[in-house]
């Protein structure tokens, strides 16, 4: 992958990335859709203490912090992300670094499985460096623009609301972006992949959205995270200091 690909692919692997689902059963047994289970989401930037791999050429460096505004979230029960359920709302949107393993809601769910996890934020991220490598210097932070007016892109949320995202490289712009996360995409952001994040996957483009490994089950009695590692996912090989797509999975 050349370097302007593997950018682009950083900057939208990093959407929703950095959020972690935690889903406990709270109320009744597992085995009905009426009964419910408290859902939490929750921030993180890491799945556990050790190192990923990266596909930048020299990865060297892990985020001290990662800054966020988001303003929705919801979770569907359809892999085509058809009637979801909203988990999360901010009218003006709420801030949260995501390092620091933040609390950002908690609500109440059916019971059941969900394939389709749906985020909607601002496309301006802002992260620091642990350490100090090539163009990325430690503790200074860097604001990259995720949707950009140059690529000629719109985004669409659940409630029918349309963006058309503006900004530069160079020049960020804020736009309040949704991304769809599916078990029925193929678009594989990790590893090259290339579809439209923005919209939800179909059965006649599954490109569509980004991959989700394994769907969200909320029991009576299981419970565990979504997490998004970006350990290692920081370079400096760039003339500017840029992001490598993370490493999505459950713990």
């Amino acid at each position: 992958m050349n370097a302007n690909a593997l950018r682009k692919c950083s900057y939208f692997s990093f959407l929703f990335f950095f959020m972690a689902l935690i889903y406990t059963g709270a109320c009744g047994s597992a085995g009905t859709s009426s009964e419910t289970g408290t859902f939490t989401l929750r921030g993180s930037s890491s799945q556990s203490a050790s190192s990923s791999e990266s596909e930048f050429i020299n990865p060297a460096v892990s985020a001290s912090s990662v800054s966020i505004k988001i303003y929705d979230a919801w979770i569907s029960t359809s892999e085509t992300c058809a009637n979801p359920t909203k988990v999360f709302h901010s009218e003006s949107g709420e801030t949260f670094n995501m390092a620091s393993s933040p609390t950002i809601s908690s609500t109440s769910v059916a019971q059941g499985t969900y394939p389709c996890i749906i985020a909607k934020m601002s496309d301006n991220i802002t992260f620091s460096p642990q350490t100090s490598e090539g163009s990325c210097t430690a503790g200074a932070s860097y604001t990259i623009d995720v949707c950009r007016a140059e690529e000629n892109r719109s985004s669409t949320d659940p409630d029918g609301n349309t963006v058309t995202c503006t900004g530069t490289h160079g020049v960020p712009a804020v736009n309040q972006i949704t991304i769809y996360i599916s078990t029925f995409s193929t678009n594989d952001i990790t590893n090259g992949g290339s579809g439209n994040e923005f919209a939800a996957p179909t059965a006649s483009n599954r490109n569509q959205g980004i991959k989700l490994s394994s769907p969200l089950v909320v029991t009576a009695t299981t419970s565990g995270t979504f997490f998004t590692d970006f350990t290692n996912k920081i370079s400096g090989a760039q003339s500017s200091c840029d992001l490598d797509p993370p490493v999505f999975g459950f713990r």
